[in-house]
């Protein structure tokens, strides 16, 4: 599926403020100030925008300001490779601030390798490891929602199914939810309907959650049939208008 005038559109708007902010240390401004920076990077580097994704690096390795930690660590280690990687690690295992490990987590999901990927998706549910137990849901979150992981989150998912969160089998629907959060299209609807049939799996305390995301994704494969082409076509007209090319309605 091509993003491309979608990916073009919100550029155009994000760019002009992540230019006029960049990425820095100061925390003197004001609330809505450092909440405006917070966005600006975080949609400029999440678009791919190449100076964003540079200072992302850049700044990896210094100190940070807290607002902009998660999208600097996301996209550090998403530009980066297993060096950076290991660095966001080394920074999870010393770190004793809850919600600073919880940044990490989700920051050392974004990488785009998928050795990586699956290594980590393997460490955050081992018995005694640096993972706590109740954080592996969002180590495995931040894999899922990443476009590299996806596919992998939903086949650890199935594989492990019956004997992750045993303890808490509502877990479990927390874990599928992420994992099935871009599905959209009839490959993916019938890919959870097979899993949602198969006797094999164990589906006590999540019949209900299992059944609200085939629907979900019931739901976005209609949105997307009924309103992608439409929105494509019109952001592609606004992109001829600004250019000053002539469009063609069809």
């Amino acid at each position: 599926m091509d993003h491309g005038a979608i990916k073009s559109f919100l550029l155009g708007l994000v760019v002009p403020l992540y230019d006029s902010m960049r990425i820095a240390n100061e925390t003197e401004d004001s609330r809505h100030v450092q909440h405006l920076q917070e966005l600006a990077i975080h949609w400029a580097c999440k678009l791919g925008y190449p100076q964003c994704l540079s200072d992302a690096l850049t700044t990896f390795h210094i100190l940070i300001a807290p607002n902009v930690k998660s999208s600097v660590y996301c996209h550090a280690i998403a530009e980066g490779g297993p060096t950076e990687w290991a660095f966001g690690w080394n920074q999870f295992l010393k770190s004793k601030v809850a919600s600073e490990k919880e940044k990490l987590l989700n920051g050392l999901g974004c990488s785009k390798e998928v050795a990586i990927l699956t290594r980590f998706l393997e460490m955050a549910f081992l018995p005694n490891g640096e993972i706590m137990r109740q954080d592996s849901i969002i180590a495995f979150t931040s894999v899922a929602r990443n476009e590299f992981g996806r596919a992998l989150a939903w086949d650890f998912l199935k594989n492990r199914w019956n004997d992750v969160y045993v303890f808490d089998k509502r877990q479990r629907a927390k874990m599928l939810r992420a994992a099935t959060s871009a599905f959209s299209t009839r490959e993916d609807l019938q890919k959870l309907q097979l899993f949602q049939q198969d006797s094999t799996y164990d589906m006590e305390e999540n019949v209900r959650s299992v059944e609200q995301v085939v629907e979900r994704t019931r739901n976005n494969l209609f949105w997307m049939a009924s309103n992608y082409n439409t929105i494509v076509k019109l952001l592609e007209i606004g992109q001829s208008l600004k250019a000053g090319q002539p469009s063609q309605v069809a």
